[in-house]
């Protein structure tokens, strides 16, 4: 089963926050969170080096909301439009009704609860309207900051998987959540 593409893209209030589509206006800012090695020390994924590379991943994200096989959100607050960061779903096995999340806060508004309430609300979201069973989150084992918040989200640890991941040179290990929908913290209806 795979769902038809969710358009338009559905516009989330979580909490103080608003998740809404991605667009090109997001560009500078989306460079400055993939182009920062501070940002990206628990993703292990090349640095993007120009506003070029950057338009890139960003036109492949909005090609793979197009087709059905993704989603993902701008982080802003309700009342201003800046970008906060980013939220969605990727890797989805429609057979299996599993999708696995990510998700990245600007370094600058780290530990300021906004991935405690956007997490939810997206997984929320994911179970209710996309109809998964499951939802995965791989993180850096080192990633205190996201094993909290997915914790205090409901999931927990399926798996640890030692030097499973190769990038740049160097084997990293990976911690594995998952959360079933009868698990997720705060479980209240989206409104």
């Amino acid at each position: 089963m795979k769902p038809l593409p969710i358009l338009p893209q559905p516009v989330i209030e979580a909490g103080s926050y608003l998740m809404d589509a991605l667009s090109m206006a997001d560009l500078n800012p989306m460079f400055e969170m993939r182009s920062d090695p501070g940002q990206l020390q628990y993703i292990q994924r090349p640095l993007q080096r120009s506003l070029e590379e950057t338009k890139a991943w960003l036109e492949g994200v909005l090609e793979s909301e197009a087709k059905g096989e993704g989603i993902t959100w701008a982080i802003r607050r309700a009342k201003e439009g800046e970008l906060l960061g980013a939220i969605g779903f990727y890797r989805t096995k429609w057979e299996h009704f599993r999708t696995e999340i990510g998700y990245m806060v600007r370094v600058n508004y780290h530990r300021q609860g906004i991935m405690a309430a956007c997490l939810p609300a997206a997984c929320r979201w994911a179970f209710e309207y996309w109809g998964v069973h499951s939802i995965e989150a791989n993180i850096h084992p080192e990633n205190q900051a996201s094993r909290g918040v997915l914790l205090k989200a409901g999931f927990r640890k399926e798996a640890y998987f030692r030097e499973n991941y190769y990038f740049d040179g160097r084997f990293y290990d990976s911690e594995i959540y998952g959360l079933l929908q009868q698990e997720l913290s705060c479980n209240s209806p989206l409104a």
